[in-house]
């Protein structure tokens, strides 16, 4: 992880994009849970770990991990996380997929304005995945779209998080 400063993100993007997560995490357990994904809908959708008992360290942790997501990405993501899970890295050869470039929702249970600022932040932030790759190679001493080629169809994937707040035991 790092952070990065003077992206040439709009604040209040960032901002509504960040106070609807808020918004969406504090809705009731059932609302939250009609964004769970379905056969063929996975790695997308909502996940709660507290729910689900997901425990990354189970021989070291006393409780799950505390933690909600709302997961969405590219209908190119779908297309292809299913395909390799079905054939592995031998993908039969089906000729050209649809380059499907939209941003996937597993539910219409959103303001469709929050859902349109989302959709704009995940294209800002792609934008700028981009930028960044062209930055990489020069550093690197390479031709500024030495990577260009490498993704023309990357697997863009966002997840909003929700940690909950919890109780330190020390010493």
């Amino acid at each position: 992880f790092f952070f990065l400063a003077g992206h040439g993100l709009d604040p209040e993007l960032v901002r509504e994009v960040f106070c609807g997560a808020r918004d969406f995490f504090a809705r009731d357990q059932k609302t939250k849970d009609g964004f769970k994904a379905k056969q063929g809908e996975h790695p997308f959708g909502y996940q709660s770990a507290i729910e689900e008992n997901i425990r990354l360290d189970p021989a070291g942790q006393e409780h799950p991990d505390q933690r909600e997501q709302l997961k969405f990405g590219r209908g190119n993501y779908l297309t292809d996380y299913n395909n390799f899970m079905e054939f592995g890295c031998h993908r039969p050869t089906r000729g050209p997929r649809p380059d499907d470039r939209s941003v996937v929702w597993l539910s219409d249970a959103t303001s469709e304005p929050w859902r349109r600022r989302v959709d704009e932040y995940f294209e800002g932030v792609s934008s700028l995945g981009h930028r960044l790759l062209r930055l990489l190679a020069i550093s690197l001493g390479l031709e500024e779209d030495f990577f260009d080629a490498s993704f023309t169809r990357p697997l863009e994937l966002m997840n909003l998080n929700y940690y909950h707040a919890q109780k330190a035991k020390l010493g």
